[in-house]
Formats: structure tokens, C-alpha cells, sequence
């Protein structure tokens, strides 16, 4: 019975450590990017979804009479924009969850640097508005 308890509390034991150094870890991957290089972050890939949906445009224009190529461009399109992505992660030495749950963890901070930032708030916005412009236009093709 003794024998029993013991091993409950070392399994208890051995499974608090492993998440202490998890969140120890999570909490040092997170640290990796400044708030600045989440900003440049955010503006390089508000331009490469801009990109994207443009080639998506021109994929679905160009072959909205022929499905079957049409979904071979789209996964060709999907496949670069995933290996683009991590390329775009990799050049800021991070992982996409890193970025992902920056803002989460950051947003105080995001914000107050964006409001003395102002140049870089306006074009993040100005390209978001744009690339918001350009997927309704690819949605309203598919929807077609």
C-alpha cells in the first residue's frame, strides 16, 4: 500500500516538473521576437496574403472552366504559400505558434508601440484593408 502511494506522488512529481518545463520553454519561445519584429512580422505577411489572393484571383479567373486544373493550381498555390510562410517565419529565427501567441501574451504592449508608431499602425492597417479588399473580390470569384 506504502509502495503504492509512492509511486502516485513520484508520477504527480514527475508530471508537475514536466509541465513547469514546459511552460518554461513555451515561455522563452515567445521571448525570441521584440515587439518590432512582430510588427515587420505582421506587415510582411499582410503582403504575402495580399500576394496570394492575387494569384488565387488570377488561378480562378483563368481556369473557372476546367475544375479539375483549377484545383491542381490551387494545391501548387497552397503549397508555396506554406513553405513562403515558414520561410517568412524562419528569416525571424521563429516558429509560427511563436507569433501566433505573441499577441496573446503581448497585446498591451503591441498596442502601445503601434500608438507611438503611428506610421507602422496606418500601414498595417492600409494593408489589411487592402488585403481584405482583395479576398472579398476571390470570394465573390469562387462564389461564381
Amino acid at each position: 500500500m506504502k509502495g503504492n502511494n509512492t509511486m502516485k506522488k513520484n508520477g504527480f512529481i514527475i508530471i508537475y516538473c514536466i509541465l513547469i518545463i514546459f511552460f518554461i520553454f513555451s515561455k522563452f519561445s515567445i521571448a525570441n521576437i521584440t515587439v518590432d519584429d512582430y510588427c515587420q512580422l505582421t506587415i510582411l505577411m499582410i503582403q504575402q496574403d495580399i500576394s496570394n489572393y492575387q494569384k488565387l484571383i488570377s488561378i480562378v479567373q483563368q481556369y473557372k472552366n476546367n475544375p479539375k486544373e483549377l484545383n491542381y493550381q490551387n494545391n501548387i498555390l497552397k503549397n508555396n504559400i506554406d513553405k513562403n510562410r515558414k520561410i517568412l517565419f524562419s528569416s525571424f529565427n521563429i516558429k509560427s505558434r511563436t507569433y501566433y501567441l505573441y499577441m496573446g501574451e503581448n497585446s498591451n504592449l503591441v498596442n502601445s508601440y503601434l500608438n507611438t508608431h503611428y506610421n507602422i499602425k496606418v500601414k498595417i492597417k492600409d494593408l489589411a484593408n487592402q488585403r481584405d479588399k482583395i479576398l472579398n473580390r476571390y470570394e465573390s470569384l469562387i462564389k461564381n
